[in-house]
């Protein structure tokens, strides 16, 4: 099932007047759930078809980002659902001891691989490109209790 995460995202920039000046963005996330999508609608996720009208577990990296003349706060990317709290947690505490271990990024083979292994049995991949770099930095790792509903039926979202 694929699945859009609802976020009220509250975003601010702001910029030099100067060519090449400094800027700056901050990005604020709401999340309120997530709702199941058409096959052929914009998803962040695919999750397990079980999940639909039950409280589960959203895991999601914060992360900055920029260049050299600012950055952005806040920036967000969505690793999975878990059914168990305990499994949601496990997962972070692999990317932060890693990243604890290893913050940035590395050329080496295998350097920037990190994996885990999903409810399902399935092995995943953690993309630790989006905040292991030279100006990327890892803010926090989340776990917030979601309900995904089905948009996909008439009524069912008001």
């Amino acid at each position: 099932m694929k699945i859009k995460i609802l976020n009220d995202m509250d975003y601010d920039y702001e910029e030099s007047d100067e060519e090449y000046g400094e800027w700056s963005s901050e990005t604020t996330n709401n999340i309120t759930g997530a709702v199941k999508v058409k096959e052929n609608e914009y998803f962040d996720l695919e999750v397990n078809d079980n999940f639909l009208n039950k409280e589960v577990y959203l895991l999601y990296i914060l992360y900055s980002s920029g260049d050299s003349y600012g950055n952005s706060t806040g920036n967000i990317e969505y690793l999975d659902v878990f059914e168990n709290y305990d499994k949601a947690l496990e997962v972070k505490k692999i990317i932060e001891d890693d990243y604890k271990e290893k913050p940035t990024y590395t050329f080496e083979p295998g350097g920037m691989d990190l994996f885990y292994t999903k409810e399902n049995g399935n092995v995943a991949k953690i993309p630790t490109c989006v905040y292991k770099g030279y100006f990327e930095d890892l803010e926090a790792v989340v776990i917030q209790k979601i309900t995904i509903k089905d948009k996909t039926k008439k009524g069912e979202l008001n």
